[in-house]
């Protein structure tokens, strides 16, 4: 890779003692020097190409503060319901998916984004709405926050959910004269969530590419795994195998699992390997204060047909 010249713009270092530079020279992927522009064209290689700003703005790639990159590739393959207003939208959004990509009868749907809080009934879409969404199809809804979600009924058949399942400890599987209504909450919907058949690699393959180039758009070149399960150590060395990675990938171990991904992943702890680190491991106590699962100092307002949720608290410890 040949060296780079860039000049003729605002170019912000975010540093206290040299704010703004007149070029940068790059190479071989690394920054070799920010400076006046006339030093560091001495300082390049004879036929070092010249990237004229053109007056623009350049700044250092954004360091992502928390996100979850698996997650975000997987909603390039889902329904985004960012945008419903209601439960019919909710439905409509769903029904044009199975149209458009032809899904086949039987197939597992996946679906998020929705919040209830936007939504015209105040509520989450519970089965009944979600089986005339898709009466052929298991279908899992995610919340916006990840926290929460609902399946319609072929979904809780196949996942062997009934009246007789109780919930589990930190969790909630709502039921409504004692049938679940589909809705579940924090170690419930996880572990249920975590039960849901996973695409294919290769389209787990492509959704990364897909999910890289939505964080490159806006300036990432720092990712974040939020939390890295050990069932997703396969996808990770597909995705490192690749060489598909351009970004640099931060991942945090799931604490219940640490060990096993630590040791797998010993050669990364500390140090970038192929644009992956493992950056320390997470354990969650607390949940999410728009879906009312979050510890708070005072209760959540009473809300007829609410059940006062487990809570939990995230906590991220890095590896030093």
């Amino acid at each position: 890779m040949g060296q780079t010249l860039y000049h003729n713009g605002t170019i912000l270092t975010m540093e206290d003692q040299k704010p703004c530079v007149g070029a940068v020279l790059t190479g071989n992927g690394r920054i070799l020097g920010a400076g006046d522009y006339q030093s560091l064209k001495e300082m390049a290689q004879p036929g070092v190409q010249m990237a004229d700003l053109q007056g623009n703005v350049m700044l250092p790639g954004f360091i992502d503060p928390h996100s979850h990159f698996t997650a975000c590739a997987s909603q390039t393959m889902e329904v985004d319901l960012s945008h419903a207003r209601d439960f019919e939208e909710i439905i409509q959004c769903i029904q044009a998916f199975i149209r458009e990509q032809k899904i086949p009868e039987g197939r597992w749907i996946q679906a998020a984004g929705y919040d209830h809080n936007s939504l015209g009934e105040g509520t989450h879409p519970r089965r009944k709405v979600l089986d005339k969404a898709s009466p052929r199809n298991p279908l899992i809804v995610k919340h916006q926050s990840g926290h929460m979600g609902v399946f319609n009924t072929m979904a809780l058949n196949q996942l062997e959910v009934d009246a007789q399942t109780r919930s589990p400890q930190g969790g909630l599987i709502e039921k409504e004269d004692g049938i679940p209504t589909g809705y579940m909450e924090e170690r419930a919907f996880l572990e249920y969530q975590d039960k849901v058949p996973m695409p294919s690699p290769e389209e787990f393959l492509k959704a990364y590419g897909r999910a890289q180039e939505l964080y490159a758009s806006n300036g990432i070149t720092t990712v974040q795994e939020g939390m890295l399960p050990a069932k997703l150590l396969p996808l990770y060395r597909m995705l490192e195998g690749a060489g598909l990675l351009k970004l640099d990938l931060v991942a945090y171990a799931d604490i219940r699992e640490s060990d096993a991904v630590a040791e797998a992943m010993k050669d990364y702890v500390k140090c970038f390997r192929n644009h992956i680190k493992l950056g320390g491991y997470k354990m969650f106590l607390d949940g999410s204060p728009q879906g009312r699962t979050a510890w708070m100092r005072e209760p959540y307002e009473q809300v007829e047909g609410w059940n006062q949720p487990a809570s939990f608290i995230w906590f991220l410890k890095h590896f030093t």
